[in-house]
């Protein structure tokens, strides 16, 4: 997931179509939950619920990556998708530290990876930093609007890391969906200590993910 973003960008334009091509579901969540709200992961999740997305039950939430901090998920369904959104905060390492990072991603299957993907391009503006099986990964300083290609891993990205102004995108085709998942690296953090993680299990509300 979000791990696997910063593994690839670290190892290594699509044209716009007519701006009256229809906008992909998936992509128009990730805008109203995750663009929108972005390093907010609490403000994701009542835009969803505001939207009508429910709590994943207890037995179907995924066990998460070992990346996960904390993260509820929120779901929906309609006549033509499923969707699924997990917000919450991750441990991600990159340029030498591990950062706590406020992150936000949207699935839904089944779905038209290729518009999806075309769809976050016209919006990033910016040729992905690196390409793995399918997968498109960005990172970037947001500021003011403006988008400048970053490595993440360098070390004069550090204070932009610091000011939680990198922000870290990935799209990738997932079964017969997609994902689109953000990222934002806020502030340096220890790694929790994974023993707690069973006795935490006990007290989750449904649909939340603790490491």
């Amino acid at each position: 997931m979000i791990a696997t973003l910063l593994a690839a960008l670290a190892a290594d334009d699509t044209p716009a179509s007519p701006l009256s091509e229809p906008e992909p579901a998936g992509f128009a969540h990730f805008r109203d939950f995750c663009l929108d709200h972005a390093g907010k992961p609490d403000e994701s999740l009542k835009a969803a619920e505001g939207a009508g997305w429910m709590p994943v039950p207890r037995k179907m939430a995924p066990v998460p990556p070992p990346e996960i901090i904390e993260a509820k998920i929120r779901i929906r369904s309609d006549d033509t998708a499923h969707y699924s959104l997990m917000a919450g905060r991750a441990a991600l390492m990159t340029g030498g530290f591990t950062w706590d990072s406020a992150i936000c991603e949207v699935s839904v299957w089944p779905a038209d990876a290729d518009a999806t993907i075309a769809a976050l391009e016209r919006w990033v503006s910016l040729p992905p930093g690196a390409m793995q099986d399918g997968a498109r990964f960005y990172a970037f300083a947001e500021q003011g609007g403006q988008r400048r290609p970053v490595d993440p891993s360098a070390a004069p990205t550090v204070r932009l890391l610091q000011a939680g102004a990198v922000w870290l995108v990935a799209v990738r085709p997932a079964g017969d969906g997609v994902a689109i998942s953000l990222a934002i690296p806020q502030r340096v953090t220890e790694d929790l200590d994974p023993t707690k993680r069973q006795e935490q299990m006990t007290r989750l509300e449904p649909g939340m993910i603790v490491r």
